[in-house]
């Protein structure tokens, strides 16, 4: 009789599930390390609530995953009650109820839900009987869709998701938010601080100016590519970031795209500016300019390189924390929200850059076939870009109709002039 897991071999197993290393058996599509990582959080705090703040605790010992969802929902592959499959859910609705008296946004127990359906797939995965002989969009809904816990559970998600739409802002966004306008002017005033003298008529530091370069580089190509902060991250010299005939673009191959249905388009390529190129050679691996300066870091020993091995980064990735490790998202938030707050005054993020690119020419009336190809570019689909991109209050998107209705009553009372 072979010994029964322990909690961390089935945290390890369903990690593995998740990334798709056993897709011949389970179906399950492939997730990202970050998509991963942020599901493992959402379960370990659901496990140390049952060991710290549910009442009765459970004693650690006793953790398994089978106790968040203990359950499929069959017997002998016959559905059991709706009252017996919201039994199974007890403790999935509990922990909802106890985020809830905390003021958890909805959005948040939305991810939550998702952890949860997770942890059902890679429990009663063996269950299901439905299966999916070609890939597809839809392939990670009607999988396990045989499965009635995970059908719960999904139905909960989209309870909470409709929730969370209607949800105000947590934050204060009015502190956070730049106009495009402000946004460029930002990009090109850190364009302006990557010069190696600084205000008091000296040279900085390798690693301040290496921080300039790369502060700007960041800000630039969000300019010119607004896609999700992801990018930023994992963009890699050779691999994500590519020069082909003299042209540097961003190249995704499906795995790299986010939805789905975009994916299935295969790559997706799309051209960096050409005003960012000096800025991204001298950062990547330098260069003599013009005058037979160069641009670039030159190390102690005199070897000339890029600006980026002044961080002495330990990874492939093109921008790097300065302690040499990737750029997190947590990290990549910090550095973009200290440089917009230290030349604006507002909190700005990356996540808000998609908001206000749409939000912005929406306000200036962007044609729809142009608004069509943001989404595009953005692998979004134009409803998606209306339902979460568009900030835009009520009274001005309201503000054209009524301009037009305006219009016409002024043309029809010039008639009757007439």
């Amino acid at each position: 009789m072979s010994e029964p897991l322990t909690l961390a071999v089935q945290l390890e197993q369903l990690r593995t599930f998740m990334k798709g290393l056993d897709d011949s058996e389970s179906g399950s599509p492939k997730i990202r390390d970050t998509s991963a990582d942020g599901t493992m959080r959402e379960i370990r705090r659901c496990l140390g609530w049952m060991a710290h703040e549910c009442k009765p605790a459970v004693p650690l010992k006793n953790l398994y995953l089978n106790l968040i969802v203990p359950g499929s929902g069959l017997v002998d592959g016959t559905p059991q009650s709706v009252e017996h499959i919201q039994a199974l859910l007890k403790s999935v609705r509990r922990y909802l109820a106890w985020h809830k008296e905390r003021g958890t946004s909805a959005s948040s127990m939305v991810v939550f839900l998702a952890a949860c359906i997770w942890v059902a797939k890679f429990l009663y995965h063996d269950q299901s009987k439905t299966s999916i002989f070609f890939g597809s969009s839809s392939a990670r809904t009607t999988r396990y869709r045989d499965i009635p816990v995970i059908e719960a559970l999904r139905q909960l998600q989209t309870v909470k998701s409709k929730e969370a739409g209607r949800e105000p802002p947590v934050a204060d966004e009015s502190k956070k938010w730049l106009d495009w306008r402000d946004f460029l002017m930002v990009v090109e005033q850190l364009r302006q601080e990557c010069n190696p003298i600084g205000s008091n008529g000296c040279r900085r530091s390798d690693r301040a100016i290496a921080a300039s370069y790369q502060r700007f580089l960041i800000f630039a190509i969000l300019s010119g590519f607004p896609d999700r902060q992801r990018t930023i991250r994992e963009l890699a010299n050779g691999k994500t970031l590519v020069k082909r005939k003299e042209f540097w673009r961003v190249e995704h191959k499906p795995s790299d795209i986010k939805v789905p249905a975009f994916a299935e388009n295969g790559d997706r390529i799309v051209p960096l500016p050409d005003w960012i190129y000096a800025e991204l050679e001298a950062w990547l691996f330098g260069f003599e300019d013009a005058d037979g300066h160069w641009q670039g870091w030159i190390s102690p020993d005199g070897k000339r390189q890029g600006g980026r091995a002044a961080l002495a980064p330990k990874h492939n990735f093109v921008f790097s924390q300065k302690n040499g490790k990737p750029l997190t998202d947590t990290s990549l938030y910090s550095l973009f929200r200290t440089a917009a707050y230290r030349l604006t005054g507002q909190a700005c993020n990356p996540h808000l850059i998609r908001d206000m690119i749409v939000t912005s020419l929406m306000e200036q009336g962007a044609p729809e076939h142009m608004m069509a190809a943001l989404a595009y570019l953005m692998a979004h689909s134009s409803h998606t870009q209306k339902k979460s991109y568009d900030r835009r209050s009520k009274q001005k998107k309201m503000q054209p109709a009524m301009d037009v209705l305006a219009d016409l009553r002024a043309k029809a009372r010039k008639d009757l002039a007439s």
